[in-house]
């Protein structure tokens, strides 16, 4: 943000100097006192003119236009990156229109300046002000305080100095309306993310609760001072009835959440010490719910 408004500040400065040198080359004309030695000097300044328009123009470009898209595809592909490591108990709080509309929507909004116009109250202004400037040229040309070229010059230099405010304003009120979507992305990118030792020292792979006790957001107790054991090369069935604990028990052996008591080890290595990505390489889930694609079942396993 600083890049862009120092390179659109320099860009606008640069574009007046062509005003000044146009100033002097009016009044030369003018005041007939201009000569064929003063002709490089209108002409070199022109050159270096349009040169240093060329490289501010440039630079102005990519601290602005190509910046905010590079930026939107940052914000993107870091917020991806962040929900991929985030606990499953953060979806559990988040609707999923929600985050869909955070990485698609909210990134887009770093992409455009909206221009603004409240009620069409601008033309009303806008008629009020030139009655004003109107009153201002009648008075300053008429007495004679003001000659015609520096009154032509002004007006040029005022039009150099309205479009830059005006974008300005603009560009504030965009930051300001952009505040509620700068927040959802930040509380995407400031939630809690579960983390551990990337190296795996389990022996063996028997999965073993040792008085575990959970709770879904610290409300309703779901798991209960719950011990057991699921030995290596054997088969272990929870049953019970709905809403029991069952999926909550497997999906805690992975760490889709943090227990809040006892202890979960795999292969005698405490789970909540590791890693979640890589505590994963250790197990195949076969989700409840799971989305096939209209194909072959074949097709379905490769996709996998």
């Amino acid at each position: 943000m600083l890049k862009a408004f120092v390179s659109v500040t320099l860009s606008d400065l640069v574009l007046m100097f062509p005003v000044g040198l146009l100033y002097y080359l009016v009044g030369d004309f003018l005041n007939d006192t201009i000569s064929s030695a003063w002709v490089p000097f209108y002409l070199i300044g022109s050159i270096i003119c349009l040169v240093l328009i060329a490289i501010t123009t440039y630079v102005q470009y990519n601290a602005t236009f190509f910046a905010a898209y590079v930026e939107s595809g940052v914000r993107r592909t870091t917020l991806a990156e962040k929900l991929r490591k985030l606990p499953l108990s953060f979806f559990g709080k988040k609707d999923l229109a929600d985050l869909t509309s955070t990485i698609m929507s909210d990134c887009v909004t770093l992409e455009t300046v909206r221009d603004l116009k409240a009620n069409n109250a601008q033309a009303e202004y806008m008629n009020g002000l030139e009655k004003k400037i109107r009153a201002v040229e009648s008075h300053a040309i008429v007495n004679g305080s003001l000659d015609v070229l520096t009154y032509f010059m002004f007006l040029l230099l005022v039009s150099r100095l309205y479009d830059p405010m005006q974008i300005s304003l603009q560009n504030l009120a965009a930051i300001i309306a952009a505040e509620v979507q700068c927040e959802r992305m930040d509380e995407i990118l400031s939630a809690k993310t579960l983390t551990g030792e990337e190296k795996l020292t389990n022996r063996g792979s028997d999965i073993v609760f040792k008085h575990v006790g959970f709770t879904y957001n610290g409300e309703k107790s779901v798991l209960s001072d719950v011990s057991f054991t699921a030995k290596q090369g054997e088969v272990t069935a929870l049953i019970g009835p709905s809403g029991g604990g069952k999926t909550t028990v497997s999906r805690l052996a992975a760490r889709f959440w943090d227990i809040n008591k006892g202890k979960i080890k795999v292969g005698g290595m405490n789970v909540s010490k590791v890693d979640p990505e890589t505590l994963m390489s250790l197990y195949a889930i076969v989700f409840q719910d799971v989305p096939l694609f209209n194909n072959t079942v074949l097709e379905n396993i490769r996709i996998g």
